[in-house]
């Protein structure tokens, strides 16, 4: 099942925001990118989603941030698999003509393991956009 919304605020400002739950949905990048846990012989079930807030800060500059999470069941994970993520994240697209973009993301992510220590990971990705 999947639920999405966008609720603008104003003419600059908006609101978005995904939920989500299933099993075996590794295919659509969610679940930790597990499907099935192959020593039980079963899928893994998940959900998650996301809350973002956009703005229109210019009319070439667009800015959001957000907080999103992907959260497997635990009962049907191994020890050492990934037992949820979570992502911190702030962006800004810039547009150079009403056909190309540029743009940032700065991330901060934590995955929990089943069973482990969890880990932090910082991410800066970089993005090129060109319509026609």
């Amino acid at each position: 099942a999947h639920l999405a919304v966008i609720v603008p605020l104003s003419s600059r400002l908006a609101l978005q925001g995904v939920v989500w739950t299933g099993a075996n949905l590794d295919a659509y990048q969610a679940g930790n990118g597990q499907g099935v846990n192959a020593v039980a012989k079963r899928e893994i079930g998940a959900r998650g989603g996301y809350l973002q807030l956009t703005a229109n800060a210019t009319e070439k500059l667009a800015l959001g941030a957000g907080y999103g999470i992907d959260d497997p069941d635990d009962g049907d994970l191994a020890a050492g698999q990934r037992a949820r993520n979570s992502r911190l994240y702030g962006n800004a697209i810039y547009a150079l003509t009403t056909a190309a973009s540029v743009g940032v993301e700065v991330s901060q992510i934590k995955t929990e393991y089943k069973e482990q220590d969890s880990a932090d990971a910082l991410r800066v990705a970089f993005s090129g956009t060109l319509r026609f």
